[in-house]
């Protein structure tokens, strides 16, 4: 009877372990760059830069997640510009994309031209796939524009092991190129 009885009682406490979900892994949070360095390289040569605000009403974040295929975040963006020689530089966002659990926070930089410039990963906060931070990745990017389809095997290899994180990384990218787009406008001339 004592040995039922102790059987019972460790497989009772056995099972609820058992049953219990399990835990995602733990992420090292990794900041690989602050915003005012990474600011400080890809408009390097800048004699004035200066931040602009927006902040896309509704019918914006609509359009904006219908072009995206995602939910667009309501708040604000920051728009970093710069000159140089009287001459635009262009555009840098930051934008947080989720990897496999985890926000990656990346700037991306988008040239007066609308092709993608550097791209920077400044936190990455997942537990595998740091190294969409190379620049052997992020070199893919380069001149990019809306008219790419800015996917994972079509036109930009992913990171071996980093699938997740080579998908956030696209979709930051493309995710910045259609805010620049939609806030700044290409002027149409008059027929």
């Amino acid at each position: 009877m004592r040995t039922l009885c102790t059987c019972l009682l460790i497989a009772a406490a056995v099972t609820p372990a058992a049953a219990a979900p399990a835990a995602r892994p733990t992420a090292e949070f990794h900041a690989y760059q602050t915003l005012d360095d990474a600011l400080r390289e890809v408009f390097a040569g800048a004699d004035s830069t200066w931040t602009e605000s927006w902040t896309p009403d509704d019918g914006a974040r609509a359009a904006l997640a219908a072009q995206l295929a995602s939910p667009q975040p309501p708040g604000e963006v920051v728009f970093h510009r710069a000159r140089a020689g009287g001459r635009d530089l262009g555009w840098a966002v930051t934008t947080d994309e989720i990897g496999l659990h985890e926000p990656i926070t990346m700037l991306v930089t988008v040239t007066a031209g609308r092709e993608v410039g550097p791209v920077r990963v400044l936190v990455f906060r997942e537990s595998r796939g740091g190294e969409v931070r190379r620049k052997r990745f992020l070199e893919q990017f380069l001149g990019k524009t809306r008219a790419d389809p800015l996917r994972i095997t079509r036109d930009i290899d992913a990171v071996t092991g980093a699938t997740y994180s080579s998908r956030a990384v696209t979709a930051g990218v493309k995710r910045v190129l259609a805010l620049v787009d939609a806030r700044y406008p290409l002027e149409r001339s008059a027929p």
